[in-house]
């Protein structure tokens, strides 16, 4: 059991390393990771604020989630056009490694 535990620690420790060094970071460690805000979430609230500039998109009606540099946009939209401009948009948003749009024409 102890075994098991010690290699699930090391194995944590080395994902956050991974991600720190894949990241940029050069492995530091900055106020707001010591503070317990993370990339992930930091990077999901610029592209909501990205993608609701569009005056088209009603707060709420769309969501994103990120991780490790990927969002991914869920939601209804009127149209192809609206699903392009959205991906385009978080695409432009600094961070951004990758879009996965799983956005619906209703």
């Amino acid at each position: 059991m102890k075994k098991l535990i010690m290699g699930a620690l090391v194995g944590t420790g080395a994902a956050y390393a991974w991600k720190r060094l894949a990241s940029g970071s050069g492995g530091r460690l900055d106020d707001a990771t010591l503070a317990g805000d993370s990339d992930d979430a930091r990077l999901t609230e610029k592209v909501k604020s990205e993608i609701l500039r569009d005056p088209d998109v009603a707060k709420g009606q769309i969501n994103v989630n990120a991780e490790y540099g990927k969002v991914v946009l869920r939601g209804e939209v009127e149209s192809e056009d609206m699903v392009q401009r959205l991906v385009e948009a978080a695409r432009n948003v600094q961070g951004v490694e990758d879009v996965e749009s799983l956005l619906k024409v209703s």
